[in-house]
């Protein structure tokens, strides 16, 4: 977890989901620059860590 959390997303990784999704996964890790780091900036502070996991299986 970043030092200036909530207002940085954490980076995420579900290494179950490598490879599934190729926009979105790399690696395992959720894309943070394109698809997900603008979602959180929407959301904070109301978004938490359980939120982006849940976003990152269903997206």
């Amino acid at each position: 977890i970043p030092v200036t959390y909530p207002t940085t997303a954490p980076e995420l990784a579900l290494p179950e989901l490598d490879g599934k999704t190729a926009k979105m996964y790399r690696g395992g890790k959720i894309c943070l620059s394109d698809h997900f780091k603008p979602l959180w900036a929407r959301n904070v502070p109301k978004f938490g860590i359980a939120h982006a996991m849940a976003l990152g299986v269903i997206i």
